[in-house]
């Protein structure tokens, strides 16, 4: 598997552009494009995506790949948000869906589901071409890789990021990616494959899925998932930096999960940042618009100004902060006993609530009470607020 992965980021990827459902409107400019994906069963298999540029560029510019999550399509929203701050972007079906009208993906909600099919049709239908997996939730593990869908959609992201490294008009040397939930488990075995790219962002999904105690935890401790498709695995080949953010609440992934991924690419690059966000919820929305995302990214790839970080010493955390960007406050997140999630109607949720403590970080105490806890620091760069926090940590005795 490795070897194939490394394999397609050598292939010359050809895309067509697909005149009946090019964007109009608010989208215009952005393109409907397809291009040739993995085979399956001997056939070849076709992905539909958004290809967007940023307007008037008169230099290259710095791209990103962006990967949906479940339920989700190829979503015209978030292409134009990258494209409006300067980036090429392209935002890929990675479940073998196909729009049905134009504008198909200009907004995440359910009834959007009703504008695109699984599986080609209409002009997409081609002799030789077969439909590409839909999310299987990891249930195909003993099958042959090549019908596991986590096999397919690694493969998609890679080739789309071929299409981008191709194009004159971008810096090979500064593209990116971002997922959301599924996408974000996505990207965090992606960016194990393919450490080709100059940042990445993983939303929610992180490795560790194993260890989870959110829905999604039980699909990668079955069948041949923990031999397969953990992304911890190939952590040691993650030498980019990487923003981790997720919602300290979630119910699909549990903070625990996020934070050992923080731990262990940070390793690899000091500039790895963790952000797990109180009241942040779960949904592609509430993922694309946390504006740590474009901070981040500009960081990296466009001389911005880097967030903070904690920095563990002994028993304590300090914040590094090499830019000296102004801090608002600081915070302390702690549980009275140890986390764990609990069966409901809609699946699983997280039992504890948050006890939330206002700390200075020089003198600061972890409350006598608290089990496990990790910081916080509300930070300001251009007059915006972004969250940064420490690694979720046991208190010892």
């Amino acid at each position: 598997m490795e070897q194939y992965f490394k394999a397609l980021q050598n292939q010359k990827v050809c895309y067509r552009e697909i005149a009946e459902f090019m964007p109009d409107g608010e989208w215009t400019g952005i393109r409907a494009i397809t291009y040739d994906a993995t085979k399956l069963k001997g056939q070849k298999t076709k992905v539909f995506a958004y290809l967007g540029f940023p307007q008037d560029a008169t230099e290259k510019v710095p791209a990103i790949v962006l990967v949906h999550g479940g339920g989700g399509v190829a979503y015209l929203p978030w292409v134009k948000m990258w494209n409006d701050r300067g980036y090429a972007a392209i935002a890929m079906s990675t479940t073998g869906d196909f729009p049905i009208a134009k504008n198909a993906g200009r907004k995440e909600c359910h009834e959007q589901k009703k504008m695109w099919n699984h599986g080609l049709c209409g002009v997409f239908c081609e002799d030789g071409y077969t439909d590409a997996p839909d999310n299987d939730s990891m249930c195909h593990s003993e099958c042959p890789l090549e019908e596991n869908w986590m096999y397919h959609a690694v493969s998609q992201v890679i080739l789309a990021h071929n299409i981008l490294r191709q194009d004159e008009r971008i810096d090979s040397d500064r593209i990116g990616i971002t997922g959301i939930s599924w996408g974000g488990v996505i990207t965090s075995l992606t960016i194990g494959y393919d450490n080709r790219f100059a940042f990445a962002i993983p939303i929610y999904g992180s490795g560790y899925l194993a260890e989870s105690m959110g829905t999604l935890g039980k699909s990668f401790r079955s069948g041949k998932n923990p031999e397969i498709w953990l992304a911890e695995k190939q952590f040691s080949n993650v030498t980019m930096p990487v923003l981790w953010l997720c919602w300290n609440h979630d119910a699909p992934f549990s903070l625990n999960s996020n934070s050992k991924s923080y731990l262990d690419t940070v390793k690899n690059n000091p500039s790895t940042r963790f952000s797990a966000v109180h009241e942040m919820n779960h949904s592609h929305e509430c993922g694309w618009i946390r504006e740590e995302n474009f901070v981040y990214a500009d960081s990296i790839v466009k001389k911005g100004k880097h967030l903070p970080d904690f920095v563990k010493n002994g028993k304590a955390f300090t914040l590094n902060n090499p830019d000296n960007v102004p801090i608002k406050c600081f915070k302390l997140y702690y549980l009275t006993e140890k986390m764990s999630y609990r069966e409901v109607e809609e699946g699983v949720e997280m039992e504890q609530e948050w006890n939330i403590l206002p700390i200075e970080i020089a003198d600061y105490q972890i409350p006598e009470n608290a089990v496990e806890y990790y910081l916080e620091a509300i930070v300001e760069i251009e007059g915006k607020e972004y969250v940064v926090t420490s690694s979720f940590e046991v208190v010892s005795c």
